[in-house]
Parts: structure tokens; sequence; C-alpha cells
């Protein structure tokens, strides 16, 4: 039996799915532009259904469903987009990285390399941005690679995705920014003390 989780899409419209497809998936949390364009939704995840990934725009946040679907903690990794957004991904997820320009629009949409030069024959005025490529092994039911442009550069990645996997259980709790949430002090444990024979 499946532990389900249940989210809401931007819509209004529900999803039910096992917590698998979301911890196995990628949680990314909005850039201001598209807050904008989509004030009823807070996230965008890719769950792994079927060995495909499906995205799904929701209203739940990044550290909710982190937390609903278990997280994965030991294998997690959070990235900085370029725009500010938050990507939450397993390291096994990883497939490459390279630094180069991101291209785009005069609205912020990405625009391809190889119709840029199109656009631009036609007196588009496009921004180009130095920014690393993160390509993951993640596929579409299109056949699509899911990919994101980072902040960080390749050595950063490199240090990120190559790290040793912590020794955290699993069990870790997440805040909204999909970081691990630090554990509180301990509490102290009693000992008990046998009595000594008088």
């Amino acid at each position: 039996m499946h532990n389900l989780v249940k989210l809401v899409q931007a819509s209004g419209k529900a999803l039910v799915v096992p917590a698998a497809a979301i911890s196995s998936g990628i949680v990314r949390s909005l850039s201001e532009r598209e807050r904008e364009d989509n004030p009823k939704a807070a996230s965008f995840v890719w769950l792994i259904l079927d060995g495909m990934a499906m995205s799904a725009l929701v209203r739940e946040r990044m550290g909710f469903i982190l937390n609903k679907a278990g997280g994965n903690s030991t294998d997690r990794e959070v990235v900085e987009g370029v725009d500010g957004e938050r990507i939450s991904m397993l390291r096994g997820s990883f497939s490459y990285a390279i630094e180069s320009q991101r291209i785009t629009d005069a609205r912020g949409k990405v625009v391809q390399p190889k119709d840029a030069a199109v656009l631009e024959k036609r007196g588009e005025q496009l921004n180009r941005h130095d920014a690393t490529a993160l390509k993951t092994n993640l596929r579409t039911a299109g056949g699509g690679v899911v990919d994101f442009f980072v902040k960080a550069g390749a050595s950063d990645i490199f240090d990120l995705f190559n790290a040793d996997a912590s020794e955290d259980d699993g069990t870790e709790e997440y805040g909204e920014d999909g970081e691990p949430v630090a554990p509180g002090p301990a509490k102290p444990t009693a000992k008990k003390r046998a009595k000594a024979d008088t």
C-alpha cells in the first residue's frame, strides 16, 4: 500500500500521488515573475510516475511538500536558480552542468540558442546573462529533459553533488525554502544509577 500525498494544483484541481513520486522527483519554488503570473501557486513539482517526470504547478510550499513526501533528506540538495527560485533535487537526479549563457526575451522567458539568432534578425531585443545550465536525468513523456539555469558555477555544482551523503536517517524536517531545518537541542536523558549495597 502506498503512502499517498494530496496536492492542489494552481487551477484548484487536486492530485493524489504516491509519496515516492515526489521524493524521487524535483520540487522548485517560484521566481518573482512566476508568482506574479500565478498568484495562487507556490511551487513547481516534477513527479516521477511510471518512470517519467510529470510537472505540476501547485499551491503548497516546498517545505510542506517535502515533509509530506518524507523528503529523502540524506540524498537531497538545494540549488538556487538564477531568478532566486530554490530547486530541491536528489543527488542521483544530477546529470551534468555547463557554464554558459541564459538568453531571455523582453518578458523574461527563456529563448533557446537556436531561436535567438532568428529573433535578433527580426529586431527583437534579447538579454544574455552568464549562468550554469544544470541538466538532470529526469525525462518527460515528450522526450525532453528537465533542466535549470542556476547561479552556482560548475565547480560549486561539482562540490555539491560530489559530496558524500550525510548521516541523516531520513527523518529530517524541511523549512519553507526547502533546506533541512536544524534540529533543536537534544533533551537530556536521565541515567539510572544502581543503588550501592549498604
